[in-house]
């Protein structure tokens, strides 16, 4: 098959067979889970397998799941990789080929039978309370179980009642609002779905701006790198079936740096609606001033940050109540998890709860040292080479946190279609989260051992993507003179 057209065409629709069957295969082995404890409650396996779009966490009989989903997750990558391949041969082919692709890969994946994360069902439960009954989301406290709403009864089984506060951003929170308005009247699913598809849009509009971002680039190179990350098998699953609003705040992100040295005070603009649905952009606000600095000025970079700051704290107004509103960022800000910081801080629960006060030291250290390096980041960009060190306060946030989410992984994933080093690590890492799937659904975890494997799976995702980025580099630096296109 010579036409790129129809290449593109076929490993499109290779993905769109994968996507569909490969929801057949996990929902029946979905089925095979049961729940570990005869415990119901919020969190339950119970309480979430009963959920329209079953959430599976904690699962006992898991592995074959498990092991579905793995061969799931590389058939995406594999497929995916083959059409980014396809796309660097045909230069030719308009940027909107590859979106559109990605488009409909995204929506056929919408429709998966079952999730490893509650997190849509959050943004329905915050939207609707916001937007059809009026409250504040951000200082729930009494039960809402006597709103006698059929929509949320099943979310409040999962979550408890009176449920977890809303800890995202407020212009996130005000969308939702709106969009639970809309729906009122939608069954649950629908409104999973919606997240869903928000998801999917999001990461379309992220792959059309690093398209734009990487104009410097030769065309192959632009679309090899885009199409990589558009089909990375990460993306597609945090998307599509995971519905993670991160990836519109990526969008934004990503939208606001292709557009900074234009037009700065659109970017800060951007920035700010990204840091209104999530905060963690405000770890690259620094490389933005400092690119707007190369543009305007002093003057114009301290107006960038100035309008990035001001969106989201506008946007606090409909919802504030004081410093209580903020209570709900101290349970993500210090619940352990898959990370190398609940190793670190493990032999702290050995000489008891004393000792867990000292916990904070490292954490603390290792914020300085994500700020350090959004300074140094700045810098950079300042001086014109902002790629050099962008990404390195990134992935330090992401190491850093007390508990590393697969989607967090994601925030990194911007960096597989700008080249290099970086590229190849985030290509890995997302890959290789894979394993991180089977703590989530509870394939591993459990038994005297659980610690141990939890560990062990840790340490690998933390230190092999940097051995095989570095080595498959360092190849590609044998083959090829440096230029542009591999920063």
């Amino acid at each position: 098959m010579k036409d790129p057209r129809a290449r593109v065409v076929a490993w499109t629709a290779a993905l769109v067979f994968i996507s569909f069957a490969g929801s057949a295969l996990c929902g029946a082995l979905a089925r095979l889970t049961r729940a570990a404890s005869n415990l119901p409650g919020p969190f339950s396996f119970t309480a979430g397998a009963a959920l329209p779009l079953p959430v599976i966490n904690g699962a006992d009989g898991a592995l074959p799941l498990f092991f579905g989903f793995v061969v799931v997750f590389c058939a995406l990558g594999f497929a995916g990789w083959r059409l980014a391949g396809v796309l660097r041969d045909a230069p030719a082919m308009p940027g909107w080929t590859l979106v559109a692709a990605q488009a409909i890969v995204g929506l056929s994946l919408s429709f998966f039978s079952v999730t490893f994360s509650s997190d849509a069902y959050a943004y329905v439960l915050f939207g609707r309370a916001h937007g059809v009954f009026g409250l504040n989301p951000y200082i729930l406290a009494g039960p809402m179980r006597v709103l006698n709403d059929d929509v949320l009864a099943p979310i409040l089984n999962f979550f408890g009642d009176p449920p977890l506060r809303d800890d995202y951003g407020p212009l996130w929170t005000v969308g939702a609002g709106i969009v639970g308005r809309a729906e009122t009247h939608a069954s649950l699913w629908t409104q999973v779905w919606t997240q869903r598809l928000f998801a999917v849009f999001g990461a379309c509009v992220c792959s059309w701006g690093l398209l734009r971002l990487r104009g410097d680039a030769s065309a192959s190179a632009r679309n090899f790198g885009v199409a990589l990350f558009a089909f990375h098998p990460l993306v597609l699953w945090e998307s599509a079936v995971g519905g993670h609003n991160d990836f519109v705040m990526l969008a934004a992100v990503v939208w606001a740096f292709a557009l900074v040295e234009a037009y700065p005070m659109i970017a800060g603009a951007l920035l700010g609606v990204a840091i209104g649905i999530k905060y963690v952009p405000l770890v690259v606000l620094p490389a933005l001033a400092g690119r707007a600095f190369r543009s305007g000025g002093l003057g114009m970079a301290a107006a960038c940050a100035a309008i990035a700051l001001a969106i989201p704290l506008l946007s606090f107004a409909p919802f504030w109540a004081g410093a209580a509103m903020f209570r709900s960022l101290q349970e993500p800000a210090s619940s352990l998890g898959f990370s190398p910081t609940s190793i670190l801080l493990a032999p702290l629960f050995l000489h008891g709860p004393a000792a867990i006060a000292w916990g904070r030291l490292p954490q603390f250290v290792l914020g300085a040292l994500v700020v350090w390096l959004a300074i140094a980041a700045c810098v950079d960009a300042v001086r014109g080479r902002w790629l050099h060190s962008f990404w390195r306060p990134i992935a330090a946030f992401i190491w850093s946190a007390p508990s590393v989410n697969t989607w967090y992984i994601a925030w990194f994933s911007p960096a597989i279609a700008c080249g290099g080093r970086w590229s190849a690590y985030a290509w890995w890492l997302g890959a290789l989260t894979v394993v991180h799937y089977a703590f989530d659904m509870g394939a591993l975890g459990h038994g005297p051992f659980g610690f141990a494997w939890e560990a062990a799976a840790i340490v690998f995702v933390l230190i092999v993507p940097i051995v095989l980025s570095r080595t498959s580099t360092e190849g590609a630096d044998a083959s090829r003179p440096a230029s542009k296109d591999f920063l």
